[in-house]
Protein backbone atom coordinates (compact mmCIF):
# COMPACT_ATOMS: atom_id res chain seq x y z
CA UNK A 1 0.00 0.00 0.00
CA UNK A 2 2.65 2.16 0.56
CA UNK A 3 4.57 1.97 -2.61
CA UNK A 4 0.83 2.83 -4.58
CA UNK A 5 1.07 6.44 -2.55
CA UNK A 6 4.54 6.83 -3.44
CA UNK A 7 3.72 6.63 -7.17
CA UNK A 8 0.85 8.33 -6.92
CA UNK A 9 2.74 11.08 -4.66
CA UNK A 10 5.31 11.34 -6.74
CA UNK A 11 3.53 11.99 -9.97
CA UNK A 12 1.34 14.42 -8.63
CA UNK A 13 4.22 16.19 -6.75
CA UNK A 14 6.31 16.30 -10.02
CA UNK A 15 3.57 18.16 -11.93
CA UNK A 16 3.67 21.16 -9.39
CA UNK A 17 7.52 21.92 -9.32
CA UNK A 18 7.02 24.29 -12.28
CA UNK A 19 4.28 26.87 -12.94
CA UNK A 20 1.73 25.16 -9.82
CA UNK A 21 -0.88 27.66 -9.94
CA UNK A 22 -1.09 27.27 -14.47
CA UNK A 23 -4.57 25.70 -14.94
CA UNK A 24 -7.40 25.42 -17.61
CA UNK A 25 -9.89 25.08 -15.75
CA UNK A 26 -11.62 23.58 -13.28
CA UNK A 27 -12.98 21.10 -15.37
CA UNK A 28 -10.37 20.74 -17.34
CA UNK A 29 -8.11 20.15 -14.90
CA UNK A 30 -9.98 17.58 -13.61
CA UNK A 31 -9.76 15.78 -16.69
CA UNK A 32 -5.80 15.92 -17.11
CA UNK A 33 -6.06 15.04 -13.40
CA UNK A 34 -7.44 12.00 -14.22
CA UNK A 35 -4.76 11.05 -16.75
CA UNK A 36 -2.12 11.75 -14.11
CA UNK A 37 -4.04 9.44 -12.02
CA UNK A 38 -4.36 6.44 -14.44
CA UNK A 39 -0.24 6.72 -15.31
CA UNK A 40 0.24 6.81 -11.19
CA UNK A 41 -1.87 3.65 -11.14
CA UNK A 42 -0.26 2.04 -14.51
CA UNK A 43 3.32 2.41 -12.90
CA UNK A 44 1.85 1.27 -9.78
CA UNK A 45 0.80 -2.20 -12.10
CA UNK A 46 4.14 -3.14 -13.12
CA UNK A 47 6.02 -2.42 -9.81
CA UNK A 48 3.46 -4.72 -8.33
CA UNK A 49 4.14 -7.33 -11.13
CA UNK A 50 7.10 -9.30 -9.28
CA UNK A 51 6.51 -13.44 -8.73
CA UNK A 52 3.72 -14.63 -6.10
CA UNK A 53 1.38 -11.87 -6.92
CA UNK A 54 -1.91 -12.11 -6.25
CA UNK A 55 -3.27 -12.17 -9.79
CA UNK A 56 -6.84 -11.77 -9.12
CA UNK A 57 -5.93 -8.60 -7.17
CA UNK A 58 -3.51 -7.41 -9.66
CA UNK A 59 -6.21 -8.03 -12.45
CA UNK A 60 -8.84 -5.81 -10.38
CA UNK A 61 -6.26 -3.19 -9.83
CA UNK A 62 -5.72 -2.92 -13.76
CA UNK A 63 -9.46 -2.75 -14.50
CA UNK A 64 -9.38 0.05 -12.05
CA UNK A 65 -6.55 1.41 -13.66
CA UNK A 66 -8.34 1.16 -17.62
CA UNK A 67 -11.46 2.52 -16.14
CA UNK A 68 -9.72 5.93 -14.68
CA UNK A 69 -7.68 6.24 -18.02
CA UNK A 70 -10.94 5.74 -19.84
CA UNK A 71 -12.81 8.38 -18.09
CA UNK A 72 -9.56 10.78 -18.89
CA UNK A 73 -9.90 9.89 -22.36
CA UNK A 74 -13.62 10.67 -23.06
CA UNK A 75 -13.95 13.65 -20.24
CA UNK A 76 -12.99 16.08 -22.61
CA UNK A 77 -15.28 14.87 -25.20
CA UNK A 78 -17.91 14.93 -23.31
CA UNK A 79 -16.89 18.50 -22.24
CA UNK A 80 -15.95 19.96 -25.31
CA UNK A 81 -16.94 18.61 -28.29
CA UNK A 82 -14.33 20.30 -30.37
CA UNK A 83 -11.97 17.84 -28.92
CA UNK A 84 -12.65 15.73 -30.97
CA UNK A 85 -9.96 17.43 -33.59
CA UNK A 86 -7.19 15.80 -31.53
CA UNK A 87 -8.33 12.57 -33.08
CA UNK A 88 -8.48 13.44 -36.34
CA UNK A 89 -5.48 13.29 -38.95
CA UNK A 90 -2.70 16.37 -38.00
CA UNK A 91 -3.72 15.68 -34.52
CA UNK A 92 0.07 16.38 -32.55
CA UNK A 93 2.06 13.50 -32.48
CA UNK A 94 1.40 13.06 -28.30
CA UNK A 95 -2.14 12.86 -28.52
CA UNK A 96 -1.32 9.85 -30.88
CA UNK A 97 0.74 8.33 -29.12
CA UNK A 98 -2.13 8.72 -25.72
CA UNK A 99 -4.50 6.99 -27.77
CA UNK A 100 -1.75 4.40 -28.35
CA UNK A 101 -1.18 3.94 -24.89
CA UNK A 102 -5.19 3.51 -24.15
CA UNK A 103 -5.00 0.70 -26.72
CA UNK A 104 -1.94 -0.81 -25.41
CA UNK A 105 -3.85 -1.22 -22.10
CA UNK A 106 -6.55 -2.42 -23.85
CA UNK A 107 -5.17 -5.17 -25.51
CA UNK A 108 -2.71 -5.89 -22.38
CA UNK A 109 -5.89 -6.21 -20.17
CA UNK A 110 -7.32 -8.43 -22.57
CA UNK A 111 -4.40 -10.87 -23.18
CA UNK A 112 -3.91 -11.08 -19.05
CA UNK A 113 -7.65 -12.67 -19.56
CA UNK A 114 -7.25 -16.76 -18.61
CA UNK A 115 -9.30 -17.45 -21.41
CA UNK A 116 -6.78 -15.79 -23.73
CA UNK A 117 -3.38 -16.12 -22.27
CA UNK A 118 -3.79 -19.78 -21.90
CA UNK A 119 -4.21 -19.85 -25.63
CA UNK A 120 -1.63 -17.48 -26.84
CA UNK A 121 1.45 -18.69 -24.02
CA UNK A 122 1.71 -21.80 -22.87
CA UNK A 123 4.00 -21.15 -20.06
CA UNK A 124 3.57 -18.85 -17.57
CA UNK A 125 7.34 -17.67 -17.91
CA UNK A 126 6.69 -16.43 -21.96
CA UNK A 127 3.50 -14.82 -20.91
CA UNK A 128 5.10 -12.59 -17.66
CA UNK A 129 7.77 -11.40 -20.47
CA UNK A 130 5.38 -10.35 -23.24
CA UNK A 131 2.92 -9.26 -20.48
CA UNK A 132 5.85 -7.05 -18.97
CA UNK A 133 7.07 -5.87 -22.16
CA UNK A 134 3.62 -4.47 -23.29
CA UNK A 135 3.01 -2.75 -20.42
CA UNK A 136 6.67 -0.94 -20.58
CA UNK A 137 5.39 0.12 -24.15
CA UNK A 138 2.28 1.23 -22.17
CA UNK A 139 3.72 3.09 -19.96
CA UNK A 140 5.95 4.69 -22.82
CA UNK A 141 3.63 5.43 -24.92
CA UNK A 142 1.64 7.54 -22.22
CA UNK A 143 4.80 9.32 -21.01
CA UNK A 144 5.21 10.31 -24.10
CA UNK A 145 1.27 11.61 -23.88
CA UNK A 146 1.71 13.55 -20.40
CA UNK A 147 5.11 15.04 -21.42
CA UNK A 148 4.81 16.19 -25.43
CA UNK A 149 1.56 18.48 -24.20
CA UNK A 150 4.22 20.44 -21.91
CA UNK A 151 1.35 21.60 -20.05
CA UNK A 152 2.33 20.04 -16.22
CA UNK A 153 5.59 19.12 -17.10
CA UNK A 154 7.30 22.35 -18.86
CA UNK A 155 10.50 22.13 -17.92
CA UNK A 156 13.38 19.27 -18.28
CA UNK A 157 14.10 18.88 -14.92
CA UNK A 158 10.24 17.72 -14.21
CA UNK A 159 10.65 15.46 -17.63
CA UNK A 160 13.79 14.18 -15.85
CA UNK A 161 12.52 13.32 -12.59
CA UNK A 162 9.50 11.59 -13.93
CA UNK A 163 11.27 9.80 -16.22
CA UNK A 164 13.70 8.73 -13.62
CA UNK A 165 10.94 7.54 -11.38
CA UNK A 166 8.92 5.44 -14.21
CA UNK A 167 11.83 3.42 -14.68
CA UNK A 168 13.31 3.28 -11.20
CA UNK A 169 9.36 1.53 -10.83
CA UNK A 170 9.76 -0.63 -13.82
CA UNK A 171 12.89 -2.18 -12.02
CA UNK A 172 12.59 -1.59 -8.90
CA UNK A 173 14.09 -3.97 -6.11
CA UNK A 174 12.31 -6.21 -3.96
CA UNK A 175 11.65 -4.03 -0.92
CA UNK A 176 10.14 -1.69 -3.49
CA UNK A 177 8.03 -4.40 -4.69
CA UNK A 178 7.02 -5.75 -1.07
CA UNK A 179 5.89 -1.98 -0.66
CA UNK A 180 3.66 -2.71 -3.48
CA UNK A 181 2.03 -5.38 -3.55
CA UNK A 182 -1.61 -5.28 -4.45
CA UNK A 183 -4.20 -6.69 -1.91
CA UNK A 184 -7.82 -6.84 -1.66
CA UNK A 185 -8.25 -3.32 -0.78
CA UNK A 186 -5.99 -1.61 -2.85
CA UNK A 187 -7.90 -0.49 -5.48
CA UNK A 188 -10.32 0.80 -3.51
CA UNK A 189 -7.69 2.64 -1.91
CA UNK A 190 -6.15 3.20 -5.44
CA UNK A 191 -10.10 4.69 -6.68
CA UNK A 192 -10.29 6.76 -3.46
CA UNK A 193 -7.14 8.55 -3.35
CA UNK A 194 -7.12 9.12 -6.55
CA UNK A 195 -10.23 11.00 -6.60
CA UNK A 196 -9.07 13.24 -3.81
CA UNK A 197 -5.80 13.53 -5.95
CA UNK A 198 -7.84 14.41 -8.94
CA UNK A 199 -10.24 16.90 -6.99
CA UNK A 200 -6.80 18.73 -5.29
CA UNK A 201 -5.04 18.61 -8.62
CA UNK A 202 -8.30 20.86 -10.41
CA UNK A 203 -8.54 23.06 -7.23
CA UNK A 204 -4.66 24.15 -6.61
CA UNK A 205 -4.71 24.49 -10.11
CA UNK A 206 -7.09 26.69 -9.60
CA UNK A 207 -6.71 29.19 -6.89
CA UNK A 208 -7.67 33.00 -7.42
Amino acid sequence: MKGLLLTLGAVALLSFLAAPTLGAGLLWDAGNGLGLVALGGLLHLVASSGPGINLRAHQVFGYAVLAIAATHAFWFLLLDPVAITYLQPGAPLYMWLGCAGFVLLIGMMIVGMPQYRLRLHRRYANFRYWHRLLAIATIAAALWHVLGSGLYFGTWYQALLLLATAGLVCVGDRAWLRSAAIGQKTTAVFVGVGLVLTLSFAALRNLP
